[in-house]
């Protein structure tokens, strides 16, 4: 699989730090099972401990959830605010509230990455 994952911290009591696109991760792998199994096989990588995995297969130990594996994470210097955000993806033709995966056309995705860099 080939992605990035801007990772977004919602807001925190009056934090004004939060509210903002913080990071960039290339997506590294994408594997499907068993609540059961994926557990097993990440639970030393992530912060899900077993109820929020069960939780994430409705209960179902053998129900069928998605794990992701993220690498080469970036901070970014200079933060994106939501509304520079949604901004920048409005001028490249889309709109999300980023709450589910979506794909995010590459001139957006450059742009957004530039921006919290610095570089734009």
């Amino acid at each position: 699989p080939f992605g990035r994952i801007l990772w977004y911290v919602s807001q925190v009591k009056r934090d004004p730090e939060t509210m903002r696109i913080r990071a960039c991760s290339r997506l590294a792998d994408v594997v499907v099972g068993s609540a059961k199994d994926l557990y097993r096989e990440f639970r030393r990588l992530g912060v899900y401990g077993w109820g929020d995995v069960l939780k994430t297969a409705d209960g179902d130990h053998e129900g069928r959830i998605m794990a992701m594996r993220f690498d080469d994470n970036e901070l970014f210097p200079k933060p994106l605010k939501w509304d520079d955000f949604q901004g920048i993806l409005d001028r490249h033709g889309k709109r999300t509230n980023i709450q589910s995966p979506v794909e995010i056309p590459e001139p957006a995705l450059v742009d957004l990455y530039r921006r919290g860099l610095g570089i734009e």
